[in-house]
């Protein structure tokens, strides 16, 4: 099977060492899937188009690289939406036609494993797209509440930034009691989800306070479904990045994982992960774009 992961970046050079080992973590653990990496990546100020091009010396994809000169947009208003939209079409636009099965879109600064990719993938389906249980930092708490909408639910409305899920202590007063069965939704993401490449290829990004209930909402006026699955697990870091914190999340992710029961206690880390060391790149000119398909 073959795979296409697309994402977007900006200033993320901190992450990327420890994204790469995670990337040679899955290819090494899920062999019989051939990955195609498609980043898109705009108006960096360290050298984050450096390591991506160290990330892809030896794998197939593009890395597409522009100046907007437009600045971050942050918090939750209408100007974010239509942003986030503005910069998922353009790179679906420059990736062009792909030829691959499937296609995993991940944000950055989420922590994954190999088991979360093998759960994403047993539950493939042509008319599907699976997204994550994505948790704040390996917390009980869902990440992309922004995102989840299912009647009776959307935090735009009177939710605020609580999530649903049980759980998670936060907002257990609120929970709608979902537990761990999979919940068909009129949107998510949780930063990461893998859908027929057909069926991405077909739906746009559109302007709305959140990009992604445009890119749902064409899924479904296709006829297909949108699933978010508590038992898929992915855990999303907050500033600091660092080397030390992804470790110790992974850690905590692996646990969670492993039981998909319970959340540990904070202090409660399973044994270090052999995670490899940060790579240490210097800086580079920027290239508009790289084709590696003959890296």
């Amino acid at each position: 099977m073959r795979v296409s992961v697309v994402m977007l970046f900006r200033n993320n050079s901190l992450y990327i060492p420890d994204f790469s080992a995670m990337c040679t973590w899955m290819e090494r653990e899920c062999a019989s899937i051939q990955f195609e990496y498609y980043f898109y990546e705009n108006d960096s100020t360290d050298d984050t188009v450096h390591k991506l091009h160290t990330f892809m010396r030896t794998r197939k994809g593009r890395i597409f690289s522009e100046q907007l000169g437009k600045p971050t947009q942050e918090g939750i208003d209408l100007r974010r939406g239509e942003y986030m939209a503005t910069l998922r079409n353009r790179a679906k636009q420059l990736h062009g036609s792909l030829e691959t099965e499937a296609t995993l879109l991940l944000d950055t600064n989420l922590l994954f494993t190999p088991y979360t990719l093998q759960q994403l993938l047993a539950c493939y389906h042509r008319n599907l797209m699976i997204t994550a249980f994505t948790t704040t930092q390996a917390t009980p708490h869902y990440y992309d509440t922004l995102a989840l909408r299912f009647p009776g639910w959307c935090v735009t409305g009177h939710h605020n930034n609580l999530c649903p899920f049980e759980g998670c202590h936060k907002c257990q007063q609120h929970a709608v009691k979902i537990g761990r069965t999979p919940l068909q939704v009129e949107s998510a993401f949780g930063g990461m989800a893998l859908l027929p490449t057909a069926l991405y290829m077909a739906c746009d990004w559109g302007p709305d306070i959140c990009e992604h209930y445009h890119f749902c909402e064409e899924i479904r006026n296709r006829g297909g479904k949108i699933l978010c699955v508590p038992t898929i697990r992915a855990s999303m870091m907050t500033d600091p990045i660092s080397h030390h914190k992804c470790v110790r999340l992974l850690s905590l992710l692996m646990s969670l994982q492993r039981s998909c029961t319970a959340y540990p206690a904070a202090s409660a880390v399973s044994p270090r992960v052999h995670f490899g060391p940060p790579l240490h790149t210097s800086s580079a000119p920027r290239d508009d774009s790289q084709d590696c398909t003959d890296a």
